[in-house]
């Protein structure tokens, strides 16, 4: 592993060179301490540019960040056009969309970029997302039905909502966090659905990069 044929590939938590990848190692910080990459690691560098995504507060953060940078901000489905016809991103142009539906369920729509859902994640029929998708309120994924849509690139869930919204105080935080519920999966029915990390498709759901006008002034002179 001193020359992997992917280096940016994730090699797990504490990762020791010229081993095996461990990508199951992701938290919680070793010895006291945040291992360098895991969700927990708030450096520039090695992890997340100070967010630490075992806390509600960091999942917020992080769900935040995405909304503000969005294509599209709603219950969906986001708005179509000539360039994004099913409005869930194109290879060439990928997007970021927010799917504010608490309490609701979203099917995985095919599509590229960054999806985010704060309701339920079901992963029935052949679709496929090829990016990152982030479960982040109701903190729940299901496949209760037949289909074999493979996804490519990286899922992360976050139950911020139930049972105890807010989640609850870690003790002996100071300034004071809260840990967020468990997730929860309901995986049943036929079908080989899959969900599998793949870094090439991270990458280029995060290359590009949108400006919004978000306010504008003419100048006279």
């Amino acid at each position: 592993m001193s020359s992997p044929a992917r280096p940016d590939a994730y090699l797990g938590a504490g990762h020791v060179n010229n081993t095996a990848p461990s990508i199951g190692v992701v938290g919680p910080p070793v010895s006291g301490s945040p291992a360098p990459g895991s969700l927990a690691d708030t450096s520039p560098i090695t992890g997340n540019n100070g967010i630490d995504l075992t806390t509600v507060e960091g999942l917020n953060k992080l769900e935040g960040l995405m909304e503000s940078i969005a294509d599209y901000v709603g219950p969906g489905p986001p708005t179509t056009s000539v360039s994004n016809p099913t409005g869930y991103g194109t290879a060439a142009l990928p997007t970021v969309a927010v799917i504010k539906n608490s309490g609701g369920t979203l099917t995985v729509p095919n599509g590229y970029g960054v999806l985010v859902v704060q309701g339920t994640l079901n992963f029935d029929g052949g679709n496929a997302w090829n990016g990152l998708m982030l479960v982040i309120g109701d903190g729940k994924v299901t496949k209760q039905g037949g289909g074999g849509g493979t996804t490519n690139g990286a899922l992360l869930i976050g139950n911020t909502n139930t049972p105890t919204a807010g989640g609850t105080v870690r003790a002996g935080s100071s300034p004071v966090v809260h840990d967020p519920n468990p997730p929860s999966g309901d995986w049943n029915g036929g079908g080989n659905a899959t969900v599998q990390f793949d870094s090439c498709a991270l990458n280029n759901a995060l290359s590009t990069s949108y400006y919004h006008v978000i306010s504008f002034r003419e100048l006279t002179y």
